[in-house]
């Protein structure tokens, strides 16, 4: 075999492809053509002589070359034809297709034989389905030089040493004019990493280069290998041994992430082992174990143990003659024996080995079935669904069960307030719904939706002066949409941090109140005229101010409306006017004086400078016509 060297990756990453140097001894190269097609041809009369089945598994094989070691790696495929699960009975490398491997329906798997010399390698697989069909089929492959080859190239992709610690390769891809330029051939004092590869000279002679550097790096982006992932093995092999050459167990699981499975040996050679292979970039976690051993001693099992297969059956329903029970047949290993019946409210059945025989380690052997001969249960409608309250919050939620009766009763499980609760309709004894059932559930849910606070948003309180008298006009809106208002009844409350008054305005309804009352300390008589104000008192035929009744409302004074809730409100006694007094008026003899709703508020009376102003002016007035007149006789 011409010594190989390795092939320069190609462009799309696929590092694994090489190739290798063509043979110089041509009857070798053509030998060994000759032995390809003719094998080929065998294969191919082979499976044409081969019976027909509609059972069978499609081998193929590919084969690449290693260039540095010299050998081979064949990929082989399995293809399942059927739409059947299928298991191999036998193969004739059990390295590397084990027995007991399973393909699924229409399954492709593939099996990597891996440095292997130049030669011709076959592979023979028998098969087992799982409607009982078995077939065997076989594929072959020859690899020799003919698989690799010389390919000059034109570009050369390779990892460029870039003299850092922390960062010391680079991945890149130039013509070959360009390796050769910049000197990657022996730059970093030969720190270049490339792969062996051909190309054609100026005169179109083909030189091979040999590959440089750590050839392993290049498969790894910018040729530094990562840290190997740490593999823990959670579904181990499985293995029993019974009595009999056939009863023993095996089961080998799926391979996981990192790691496939090798099984030596079967049940009938009376050894298996099965060894855990890491994959490339992986490692197993320490301590884990990766070898199992199981051991078959394949001993027949000792003569009349008997295994019972077929069981007494019995069922029981209502009613006294309803019940049900099935003894089965005597055999030649083992008979049957009843006591008791449906009508007794028992049956017994034993099974007893004949002579010369023994049950089974385990095997059950006597069955109990018990007959209540109870009546069937009267069939009851069932009950329509209960109500429930969902409204906002969580404190008033809740569901509304129908009273129990004499063949229904209620029931509910869950809380409203985590948004969920069942209700559940029971049938007593003696009752059932007429799907047979004994239970109804009824599911609510809640919504849970936080209650919104109720506000007097819009609502005013405001001092006004009528007919001499200070009065409060009011009007009060409830905003309530979930109902949280605990009262009803409007009032406005006054201080003026020291002293406080609340005055009660009224029942709301529909929500609302408006009207007016006076202000504390304001009173009128049955005309409805004026004969009171806060901070003023009558005394001694006259009226004087005062520090009580309700005096301290005319300062500066906070109020709020309250219901539940409460608003703030801003209100101050109210400004006399030239039209309204907001505090008594009096008489040059200090008496009080009529409520007539002129004049001014408790600081006097401001007439009088006004009636002398307007006489002035009268007079005035006149005097102009006077003179007018008399000038006008004159002339």
């Amino acid at each position: 075999m011409s010594k190989l060297r390795a092939a320069l990756a190609h462009a799309d990453g696929d590092t694994r492809t090489r190739v290798r140097w063509s043979s110089r001894r041509p009857f070798r190269r053509i030998a060994a053509i000759l032995t390809s097609l003719a094998l080929g041809a065998g294969f191919a009369l082979v499976g044409v002589a081969a019976p027909a089945s509609a059972h069978h598994n499609t081998i193929s094989a590919t084969a690449t070359c290693d260039v540095v070691t010299g050998t081979f790696d064949i990929t082989w495929t399995v293809e399942n034809s059927e739409k059947r699960v299928e298991t191999i009975t036998k193969s004739s490398n059990e390295a590397l297709v084990p027995v007991g491997t399973v393909l699924g329906k229409r399954e492709v798997k593939t099996f990597t034989q891996n440095d292997v010399a130049e030669g011709t390698y076959k592979l023979e697989l028998s098969a087992k389905w799982d409607n009982g069909s078995k077939q065997s089929n076989s594929g072959g492959i020859t690899v020799d030089d003919e698989t690799c080859g010389d390919q000059p190239v034109k570009k050369i992709e390779f990892c460029h040493a870039t003299g850092s610690t922390t960062n010391p390769y680079v991945r890149i891809e130039t013509s070959v004019r360009a390796f050769f330029k910049a000197g990657h051939i022996d730059h970093q004092d030969n720190g270049d990493i490339y792969p062996a590869f051909s190309y054609l000279d100026n005169k179109g002679k083909l030189i091979k280069v040999a590959a440089q550097g750590d050839q392993s790096l290049l498969q790894y982006e910018n040729c530094t290998k990562p840290a190997p992932t740490k593999v823990t093995i959670t579904a181990v092999p499985t293995g029993s041994d019974t009595c009999g050459p056939e009863n023993g167990v095996f089961h080998l699981p799926e391979a996981g992430e990192g790691f496939t499975w090798s099984q030596t040996g079967s049940e009938a050679s009376g050894h298996i082992t099965v060894t855990a292979v890491i994959k490339p970039g992986y490692v197993f976690a320490d301590g884990q174990q990766t070898v199992w051993d199981f051991d078959y001693d394949n001993e027949a099992c000792p003569p009349g143990v008997v295994t019972i297969d077929v069981k007494p059956t019995g069922s029981d329903t209502c009613g006294a003659a309803n019940g049900t029970f099935v003894l089965p047949n005597d055999t030649d290993t083992y008979t049957w024996a009843q006591t008791g019946s449906e009508a007794s409210g028992k049956i017994t059945a034993t099974a007893t080995a004949r002579d010369g025989f023994v049950f089974a380690p385990g095997q059950q052997t006597v069955w109990d079935f018990e007959y209540d001969n109870e009546p069937c249960p009267i069939v009851v409608e069932v009950p329509a669904a209960p109500k429930s309250t969902d409204v906002c919050g969580v404190d008033n939620d809740g569901v509304d069960l129908p009273k129990d009766t004499a063949s229904v009763t209620w029931r509910t499980e869950g809380d409203p307030k985590t948004g969920a609760s069942t209700a559940i309709a029971t049938a007593t004894k003696g009752h059932k719904f007429a799907d047979g059932s004994i239970e109804k559930s009824f599911p609510f849910t809640f919504t849970n939706v936080a209650c919104i606070a109720p506000t007097l948003t819009g609502s005013v309180a405001t001092g006004t002066c009528e007919a001499d008298s200070p009065w409060i006009l009011f009007d009060v809106e409830l905003n309530d949409p979930d109902k949280q208002s605990t009262g009803n009844t409007a009032s406005l409350v006054l201080t003026d941090g020291k002293n406080t008054e609340t005055i009660k305005l009224g029942e709301l309804k529909n929500g609302a109140l408006d009207g007016k009352v006076l202000w504390p300390g304001a009173s009128v008589d049955a005309d409805g005229k004026a004969n009171g104000w806060p901070g003023w008192a009558y005394a001694d035929g006259k009226w004087i101010q005062v520090d009580d009744n309700f005096a301290w409302t005319r300062g500066a004074i906070t109020a709020k409306l309250v219901v539940n809730p409460e608003l703030p409100v801003t209100i101050s006694y109210p400004k006399a006017t030239p039209e309204c007094a907001t505090g008594p008026k009096t008489t040059p003899g200090g008496s009080p004086a009529s409520s007539n709703g002129t004049g001014l508020a408790s600081t006097g009376f401001a007439g009088t400078p006004i009636a002398i102003v307007a006489g002035i002016i009268v007079i005035a007035g006149l005097a102009f016509l006077v003179v007018a007149r008399i000038r006008r006789k004159r002339a």
